[in-house]
């Protein structure tokens, strides 16, 4: 049997030079950005499927596994289709462009590299094709990216509702 290291070793190796604060914000934009990605699975999936329940077959097999961006790009091709006129297509479109910002946004928080200077707030750098993008983050700053996802997944939902039928909203 592997025995267990003591809590005081485990804390030491799960030790961030990040704060608490910062810590709960990461796991606030984690939660919000997980949800968004899920609505979205579920309105594309709306926007393949009808009525029968082999349409929502079809709607199921053609998003699992889908990226992200895979599913905004297959939705934007759903909302041209006719029977997608007016609103549908106008929400579609426009949180799918604010969705894209979003987690853009986002994916710079935890596959950035974290620094904490002695003045300042910590530092997310990401290494891209373009070079290294360094971005100083507060708590706050990281909340409102939190924020963010978290208005777009519940508009986000409120897009699926309407296109299953389930309500009537107007923007």
């Amino acid at each position: 049997m592997i025995e267990r290291p003591s809590p005081e070793h485990r804390a030491r190796v799960r030790a961030t030079s990040l704060d608490r604060e910062h810590l709960v914000a990461m796991g606030e934009v984690a939660y919000w950005s997980a949800r968004l990605e899920r609505t979205l699975a579920f309105t594309v999936m709306a926007l393949v499927s009808d009525d029968d329940r082999e349409t929502n077959e079809i709607g199921i097999v053609v998003t699992r596994g889908a990226s992200f961006s895979g599913l905004l790009e297959l939705g934007a091709k759903l909302v041209k289709l006719h029977r997608f006129e007016g609103q549908v297509r106008d929400m579609f479109t426009r949180l799918s462009a604010d969705s894209r910002v979003a987690m853009e946004s986002r994916n710079h928080l935890p596959h950035g590299a974290w620094t904490t200077p002695g003045k300042g707030p910590a530092s997310a750098s990401r290494v891209r094709a373009k070079g290294t993008v360094d971005r100083p983050l507060t708590v706050a700053q990281v909340e409102d990216v939190a924020y963010d996802l978290a208005v777009l997944a519940e508009q986000l939902f409120m897009l699926f509702l309407v296109i299953e039928g389930a309500v009537d909203y107007e923007e």
